[in-house]
């Protein structure tokens, strides 16, 4: 039979602190940083992503830092 993969199995779908990679994970919110390094890095998964045999089935649904710098105050 098909050999599944499940969420969270170490090497699977560890993607929070990673750069956002559109091919595995869809973006579904943006979180502001002041920190240029953290720009475009995944903050959080909301809903974990599925491969089954190392094909895709369901992007995981993050949300993305995106770098928004202080207007000077």
């Amino acid at each position: 039979g098909m050999t599944f993969i499940e969420p969270g199995t170490p090497g699977q779908n560890l993607v929070v602190g990673e750069p956002f990679d559109p091919s595995m994970s869809e973006a579904v919110g943006v979180v502001p940083t002041q920190d240029p390094s953290k720009d475009n890095a995944v903050f959080d998964e909301l809903e974990k992503g599925y491969t089954i045999n190392g094909k895709l089935l369901r992007p995981a649904r993050v949300r993305v830092l995106r770098l928004l710098p202080e207007k000077g105050e």
